[in-house]
């Protein structure tokens, strides 16, 4: 759960609960009326005078500063027709303020009191919450993204905001320009954390941008960027299959830090298309032993006949696999560490007798396996 002291002012979304029209206001436009986003169920509703008394119990901070369990709500001059027992038991993502003489209170659109419930976003009760953000069937999940953007720019330190965002991205395509040009715009800015968080993002999306973006830094050789954790593992959501990717990560490789190193060695290996061979035996002599287990382990998938992004050999055609190939198949960095001469200079061997074949074959086919 997130302890995040500072303001976020934000809401999340509002969807109809009945029947499912996307009708809501962007976040944005609320932001700052609220101190963070909470998840929880809606046990009751009930009146009192001219108020609407909604009592949840709110399990899980999305972002913010948000209270948890039990927590009653008045909506003051609330016109709630439209809010019955139907919403009751529903679970909802809301946005929630503080003030020093009222507490804790449900932020609502003030100019569409009339429909409290577009003011809530349903979470629905067969679906896990880290499912419901990656599910294609809302469109609230551009606009979730939005405010999770808009978290992240000012709090780089909001890592639940973060981690849900990269959900959000991992799932089915959002086709929402604002998320995509603010993510390029964020991985340009001057604070370099939230910069690695948009490179990551744009990866998470499969934003081409995110490799262009690598590509400036290592050009101007922001190792701070790149050195980031977050960055090379991002380096994962890359696709090994896409046609072209060995002549990338062969410029990538030419960054210093050498986390992002084996964060782009680790997708050659899973790549590992005839055109990435040769780099392969040049790591073999690198003093890192995760670089060599990667070098290793690219050059036994490539001669093995592994397509490119899996781990087992397919049913094409394999003209390099032998049973010698098979037994010096390793990606570990202990059997590296413990038998380093056993498996390099196999792959050294089997380079030279095989090298003049695959360069030829690289030059006429270009960047095919």
């Amino acid at each position: 759960m997130i302890r995040d002291k500072t303001l976020l002012r934000g809401i999340v979304l509002c969807l109809c609960a009945c029947v499912g029209a996307a009708v809501f206001a962007s976040p944005v436009d609320l932001v700052p009326r609220a101190t963070g986003v909470a998840v929880g169920k809606l046990q009751s509703i009930g009146r009192s005078g001219d108020k609407a008394i909604l009592s949840f119990n709110l399990s899980t901070q999305i972002a913010g500063e948000a209270p948890t369990g039990v927590v009653d709500f008045a909506l003051n001059n609330a016109n709630v027709s439209d809010l019955d027992l139907r919403f009751a038991g529903l679970t909802y993502i809301v946005l929630v303020s503080k003030s020093e003489t009222s507490g804790w209170q449900l932020v609502v659109d003030e100019k569409n009191t009339s429909l409290v419930p577009q003011s809530l976003v349903p979470v629905f009760e067969d679906l896990p919450f880290e499912q419901w953000v990656r599910d294609g069937r809302f469109a609230v999940r551009g606009e979730l993204a939005r405010f999770l953007l808009w978290v992240i720019e000012r709090r780089p330190d909001s890592g639940k905001a973060f981690g849900l965002l990269l959900d959000l991205l991992s799932g089915p395509p959002i086709n929402n320009d604002f998320v995509s040009d603010k993510l390029f715009s964020l991985s340009n800015g001057g604070n370099t954390k939230v910069q690695g968080m948009a490179v990551a993002a744009l990866l998470h999306a499969n934003d081409p941008r995110g490799l262009e973006r690598l590509y400036l830094a290592i050009a101007g050789g922001e190792t701070e960027l790149l050195d980031q954790e977050v960055v090379s593992y991002s380096l994962r959501r890359i696709d090994p299959t896409q046609h072209g990717l060995g002549t990338v990560l062969k410029h990538l490789l030419e960054a210093k830090p050498p986390r992002f190193r084996r964060g782009v060695a680790l997708l050659m290996a899973r790549t590992h298309t005839r055109d990435l061979a040769q780099t392969f035996v040049s790591l073999l002599d690198d003093p890192d032993p995760e670089m060599v287990s990667y070098a290793v382990g690219g050059l036994a998938m490539f001669a093995n006949g592994v397509p490119p992004g899996k781990l087992e050999p397919g049913t094409g055609p394999a003209p390099y696999r032998t049973d010698e190939t098979i037994a010096h198949s390793v990606m570990s960095v202990d059997a590296i560490v413990k038998r380093r001469d056993y498996y390099v200079d196999f792959w050294k061997m089997w380079w030279e007798r095989h090298a003049a074949e695959i360069l030829k074959d690289e030059a006429g086919i270009g960047l095919n396996p």
